[in-house]
């Protein structure tokens, strides 16, 4: 008896482990990173690179890179202003 009962309590703790991450347990979970492949621009409008999100939109004159990304690095490409640099950037990945 007692070891039916220790039986029966460990495929219920396995069940709800199941339950709790499916995806993990059945073996199909995939890890997609979203870091490479993107591309950005800066501009001193916010109006400058208008639909820029549409996917037609030609990436002219765009840089590639991969994120986390820090304009900060691009000395001397923008002026700065108390220390940081100013202005609107635009990043895209499709």
């Amino acid at each position: 008896m007692l070891k039916k009962l220790t039986l029966a309590c460990i495929l219920a703790a396995f069940g709800v482990a199941a339950l709790a991450q499916p995806s993990e347990v059945l073996g199909f979970r995939q890890e997609i990173s979203l870091n490479e492949e993107w591309t950005t621009v800066t501009a001193d409008s916010i109006d400058e690179y208008n639909g820029f999100e549409q996917p037609a939109y030609t990436e002219k004159d765009w840089k590639s890179v991969s994120v986390p990304h820090n304009w900060e690095d691009y000395q001397g490409y923008r002026r700065m202003k108390h220390g940081n640099l100013h202005g609107y950037a635009w990043y895209r990945k499709t």
